[in-house]
């Protein structure tokens, strides 16, 4: 109501409102309807991250964004060792810039105090009327440590003693408070999209070391989630019997990418099982080693470091 009122008296006066939920958020500012412009902000990304650590590298002037580059810039070269620290440092610390200036050790708690239980117990409660918000936190824990794994929400209901019909609305608030997100398995068919299992990803990696999650899932969900604020809604995880893809943007192309946290160069088997299957003839593999391109059975296949693939 403040705020309308400064509005209707044409002050001269820009607000910026923010909030930790999406639906709360709208909700406060209903009264305001056409006459605000609604911006998502995401964790920091690690661009941003190097941004803030390391300002002496201007990745502008090394790194043009434009979608997936096939060569490596080479004026980047004398940084490499610093970003592969602040990458590590990030895979750590993740994207919640107002934690940065506390001692490491207090990590944990305070992610569980400034983040979970603000959203959780407050935000959430507030908007939806929680009655049982400790069943929603006990939900987000399992799905924070099994990141990056594809959801049986049946399977999900009967592990945790929670009804199917309530963990999905669960789902959709931890989506709304962008702490979650969930990946549908790529197809050409609009039902098999719709009615196959989705893959879901915490929107951080710092979620992922309190929640327990190992490195694999944790690195797989950093590159996933890195992407999901550019290509949300062309973005999708496939998989079959007997092989998986873990990222595929449909946008313009169908580009599949695989996450690997290792420095083996070895292509994986499923990525040139899906290209083949799908006539495609780029796949990307991003792991721990050198940027690095080479063909296998006419495709081609280029590896990029998990670090410079989160500077696209």
């Amino acid at each position: 109501m403040t705020v309308k009122l400064y509005i209707d008296r044409k002050f001269p006066i820009k607000f910026f409102i923010s909030g930790s939920s999406i639906s709360l958020l709208t909700q406060k500012v209903d009264s305001l309807a056409g006459r605000t412009i609604e911006e998502m902000l995401f964790p920091f990304s690690f661009r941003e991250y190097i941004g803030l650590f390391a300002p002496s590298i201007n990745l502008k002037e090394h790194i043009q964004k434009e979608g997936f580059p096939n060569s490596f810039p080479l004026s980047l070269s004398p940084f490499i060792e610093e970003i592969k620290i602040l990458f590590r440092s990030f895979l750590q610390k993740g994207g919640f810039p107002h934690l940065y200036e506390e001692e490491e050790e207090m990590f944990p708690r305070l992610l569980k105090d400034e983040i979970l239980d603000k959203v959780i117990f407050r935000d959430l409660v507030e908007m939806y009327k929680l009655r049982e918000p400790s069943s929603l936190e006990r939900l987000f824990y399992y799905l924070g440590k099994n990141t990056s794994s594809v959801l049986n929400l049946t399977t999900l209901s009967q592990t945790l003693g929670i009804s199917r019909v309530v963990v999905e609305r669960y789902i959709s608030y931890l989506e709304r408070s962008l702490l979650y997100f969930r990946l549908p398995k790529f197809s050409s068919s609009l039902k098999k999209r719709l009615r196959s299992n989705p893959k879901g990803h915490i929107i951080d990696p710092s979620l992922g070391n309190l929640f327990g999650a190992n490195k694999d899932q944790i690195l797989e969900s950093a590159i996933s989630s890195s992407l999901f604020p550019s290509f949300k809604g062309n973005i999708y995880f496939w998989r079959d019997q007997f092989h998986e893809v873990d990222i595929i943007v449909d946008k313009e192309e169908i580009i599949p990418i695989e996450v690997k946290n290792s420095e083996s160069e070895e292509v994986p088997k499923s990525l040139i099982y899906l290209m083949e299957k799908l006539n495609l003839s780029k796949g990307f593999v991003v792991y721990q080693g050198r940027f690095k391109k080479t063909h296998l059975k006419g495709k081609k296949v280029v590896f990029y470091p998990s670090w410079y693939f989160l500077l696209l």
